[in-house]
């Protein structure tokens, strides 16, 4: 092995010696790698993030909100009716919502539109 005669013996320290050595080129071998996970980490951890309820009241939230970005209920279905057929529905709602920047994740969206159009 590693061109060692069979009979060939390494005493502790020399073998621990050998290891470090070895080791000492690991860092910048398993660098693109350890960037790598920790980057799906990230996305991994944001995707979570994202997913999670993280108000006790979506609904209120939500309208909170609306309140503070629109004057009247008019200006608020105007900006959900993409396709101004006067009908706003649930894929509409969940389209134009991100786009309001509200303090809400998609799930807490999911389930106030959920609440909303029940």
């Amino acid at each position: 092995l590693f061109g060692l005669p069979a009979e060939a013996h390494l005493s502790w320290p020399e073998m621990k010696h050998a290891v470090w050595t070895l080791c000492q080129g690991c860092d910048a071998l398993l660098k693109p790698w350890i960037d790598k996970r920790e980057e799906e980490l990230r996305l991994t951890m944001f995707d979570m993030k994202q997913h999670s309820i993280t108000t006790s009241d979506p609904v209120k939230t939500l309208r909170d909100g609306l309140a503070e970005r629109f004057e009247t209920v008019y200006d608020a279905f105007c900006f959900f009716d993409i396709d101004g057929d006067w009908d706003v529905t649930s894929a509409e709602m969940t389209s134009m919502l991100p786009r309001l920047k509200l303090p809400l994740t998609m799930s807490d969206m999911r389930e106030a539109i959920q609440q909303v159009m029940r």
